[in-house]
This record gives structure tokens, sequence and C-alpha cells, in this order.
């Protein structure tokens, strides 16, 4: 929200009722008035939007939580406190989103340490925040093995391939991708002139393609 947009809310609030209470700083997490019968209307604010404000200060979802809790929510001004509200099955979601910062920070530890076997720790937080989104979605998250239900061809050296060809599922296609529910795979090619002993290539698959094996 711009400071023009909050600037016209404010303007809006006062012909509602002047002494409405408001908090700064949480103007993102803002929903309207509550009104109530026989009593002065309050500002309303979402409950977890508050909370992923908070943490943009810094720490953990469980200390923005605390401080919301007692810094926020119990600073009572009177009748015209305002209220929270708290949409249910919506904490797990929130403290993904929340928490997606530092979780990806981590991730990109992880990827330091294992080079190119994970391209893109980001999007692995994205498919599980989709995946809280939408029940009915079953992506596993990445990286993880697999192997084939369809032949396929690689992209760089343009080898067939057949089914049942164990795989090694990378990376998940970025959200906004012509087809998201799709992964990056990596076939693993003997090779005795490498370091090593094999050399890698990659292909897209669709996720009716693949059987996740242990």
């Amino acid at each position: 929200m711009t400071k023009e947009e909050w600037k016209q809310i404010r303007e809006q609030l006062e012909e509602v009722s002047p002494e409405i209470v408001l908090f700064d700083g949480l103007e993102d997490a803002f929903l309207g008035v509550c009104r109530r019968f026989n009593q002065e209307p309050i500002a309303i604010y979402d409950y977890y939007r508050c909370i992923e404000i908070r943490m943009k200060d810094g720490g953990t979802y469980e200390d923005a939580s605390e401080f919301h809790e007692f810094n926020t929510m119990g600073a009572w001004v009177g009748d015209h406190t305002p209220a929270f509200l708290v949409t249910l099955d919506q904490e797990p979601l929130s403290q993904v989103k929340a928490e997606r910062p530092r979780i990806l920070e981590r991730a990109k530890t992880i990827r330091k340490a294992m080079g190119s076997r994970l391209h893109n720790p980001g999007q692995m937080i994205d498919l599980l925040i989709r995946e809280l989104e939408n029940e009915e979605n079953t992506a596993p998250t990445v990286p993880f093995q697999a192997k084939t239900l369809v032949a396929f061809t690689t992209d760089s050296e343009k080898r067939e391939y057949p089914v049942g060809t164990q795989v090694s599922v990378i990376e998940g296609l970025p959200l906004d991708a012509k087809d998201p529910e799709a992964y990056i795979v990596e076939v693993t090619i003997p090779d005795a002139t490498l370091i090593g002993g094999f050399r890698f290539d990659t292909a897209e698959l669709k996720i009716a393609d693949i059987e996740r094996v242990q």
C-alpha cells in the first residue's frame, strides 16, 4: 500500500469516526472497519499479516508472534482498541510465507555446498507454499529420486531413454512457467574420461511422467 493510498483511507476513516485508533506500521494488514450494535466502529487488522510485517524487523515467526501478542494485541486503549481477524486454517501458510526469507538464506547455504545439484532453492519454498494453498496439489518437494513412466529425450545430448530410467528430480519449474506442474530431472551418464566417472544431462518431465522411489 502506498502512502497516498493510506492517506486516502485515513481521510475516509475520519468521516466514519474521528476516534478510530490505528497502529503505526501495520498499514498493509489493515482490512477495514468493524461495526457493532450500539458501539463505536473500530479498525480491524489481519492477525497473521501483522505477524509477517513484524518479521521484517528480524527474528523468527515465534518471536514476531510473541511480540504481536504482548505489544500490539495487549495494548488496550479503551473502547476504540482495534480488533484482529484470525482466519481459520491460515496459520500454517502464513508461517511458511513469513519464514520464507530465513529459509531461503539457509537453502542458499545448502545450494552452495551441493553446487549444481540444487539449482533454485527458492522454487522449493514456492512449491511448498503452493501445496498449502491448494490441498489437491500433491507435488513433492525437490530434490528426490524417481523412475520415469515414459520414454524421454535429454535436453543437451538429445539421447533417448526408456521407461523405468532412474533419475534425480532436482528442480521444479517456476510458478509462472507455461507448465508449472513439471520438473527438471537429471540423468547420470557413466563416463570414464571424467573425474568421478559420470557426466550429467537434464530433461523436463511432467509430474505424471515420474514415480518417486525410496
